[in-house]
């Protein structure tokens, strides 16, 4: 969404890559976690966000578009084969349709906060969920929280909270305190808000900033890490088609002239950076995996600095990791996650459009400049089912192996009228673990 119209076709932004090492299907088991209850017309799974709890068993966020829930899994057993509540508990289904965009942690006991998109009667809201159990189930006295942190400004202008991304800042008393990176779509902003207690609940005490606004229209795709407490941030420049970097030195970005924001891959090219998922190496500085929309690829760009200056002596490093083959026509690289291995190896999962499958990329060193080994980790039923659209999110378990949640859909065509567009019959959530060596 969002993409700019009347941009150069293509223009190199990175370095000559080799073509990945093609490997067979990856020998992963799959689960299906939720299938939205029997018979079609069910959607669920979309905007998956995981994290692995303290028994290494993945836990997910995910958003139910039928019923307009915002819904959370969590599995019994590292492969999920099995739930602790089941069917999953719905975190928040008030009037309007909630948990779209979500993202996930889990504070210190393994309870899960969730930020997500609020979109009720036209208006959009950034809400906070913090649960006070594994599950999110609640009792008498274990009620989860459900915070509205930014409601944006006077209707009709008051649509933010789309492309959430959340981490957690760990205070002196072992709490929590949430910071969420999002886009205001009203003003085109990327915005960040920081709470001062595990729940957002203080309006005196939780900070919602502008970091870009771009006079334009930025703030899409956001990815939050924080480098001691301090906010980076990747996102998408929808209005010149760049991946962007900004770093907020004074800790919430309340002060403009300490934040740095820098090109990391565009300029006068091609349009990239839709899809931003951001890690930081050992040294500190941002490693991003995003789409290239222009070429249809999967590309990294590691940085040589903490700000992605791109400097003579701090270049960055652009790779296309998968282009699909190379041949033209191809799509692949939408709705990327990227964690680091234990060597700091780049492992990105994707979706690939032109097959409709989830695929997997492991790099086998850090720029992943020797080719990297690609994988399908799932191919649907070879005849209407695509997976990986609407999100992924990837782990790494303690065991070194890749665990994936995203969503697969059913998808039918009408016979009598080709051109319409395809219909979802059935969304479901999945979950693929894969060994590190395939």
């Amino acid at each position: 969404s969002g993409v700019p119209s009347g941009m150069p076709s293509s223009q190199p932004s990175s370095e000559p890559s080799s073509a990945p090492s093609s490997m067979p299907s990856a020998s992963c088991t799959i689960a299906e976690v939720d299938n939205g209850g029997e018979g079609d017309g069910t959607n669920v799974g979309s905007f998956s966000s995981l994290q692995l709890n303290g028994s290494n068993n993945p836990v997910i966020s995910y958003h139910d578009s039928i019923n307009g829930d915002l819904k959370l899994a969590l599995c019994q057993n590292a492969d999920c084969t099995s739930l602790v509540t089941s069917p999953p508990v719905v975190v928040d289904n008030d009037v309007g349709l909630f948990g779209g965009f979500t993202s996930l942690q889990l504070d210190g006991d393994s309870n899960p906060i969730i930020s997500y998109y609020d979109s009720n009667n036209n208006n959009g809201n950034l809400k906070l969920a913090a649960c006070a159990r594994n599950d999110c189930t609640e009792t008498m006295t274990l009620r989860t929280t459900r915070t509205f942190v930014d409601r944006g400004g006077t209707p009709p202008r008051n649509d933010v909270g789309m492309f959430t991304s959340l981490q957690l800042i760990v205070k002196d008393d072992g709490s929590r305190s949430p910071v969420i990176s999002y886009r205001d779509d009203d003003d085109g902003a990327l915005k960040l808000a920081v709470c001062d207690d595990t729940t957002c609940t203080p309006d005196n005490a939780r900070k919602n900033e502008v970091v870009d606004n771009g006079a334009t229209d930025v703030g899409e795709y956001t990815s939050l890490q924080l480098k001691d407490d301090i906010p980076v941030i990747a996102y998408f420049d929808s209005n010149k088609g760049d991946l962007k970097l900004a770093v907020c030195k004074d800790g919430d970005c309340g002060d403009p002239d300490k934040v740095v924001k820098n090109i990391v891959d565009g300029g006068l090219g091609p349009i990239v950076g839709e899809y931003a998922s951001l890690q930081l190496n050992d040294k500190g500085y941002p490693v991003i995996s995003y789409y290239d929309n222009t070429n249809g690829a999967l590309k990294l760009a590691v940085c040589g600095d903490s700000t992605c200056t791109d400097s003579k002596e701090n270049p960055i490093t652009r790779r296309v990791v998968d282009d699909g083959g190379g041949e033209g026509g191809n799509d692949v690289g939408q709705f990327t996650s990227l964690q680091l291995d234990d060597a700091g190896n780049p492992v990105i999962s994707y979706y690939d459009a032109t097959a409709g499958v989830l695929k997997l990329a492991v790099c086998h060193n850090a720029d992943c400049s020797s080719p990297a080994s690609i994988r399908v980790v799932d191919d649907g039923d070879g005849v209407n089912e695509v997976v990986g659209i609407d999100g992924t999110s990837l782990q790494i378990n303690e065991n070194g192996d890749f665990v994936i949640s995203y969503h697969g859909e059913t998808v039918t065509v009408d016979e009598d009228d080709p051109d319409a567009d395809p219909m979802i019959s059935n969304g479901i959530l999945k979950l693929a673990v894969c060994p590190s060596s395939d």
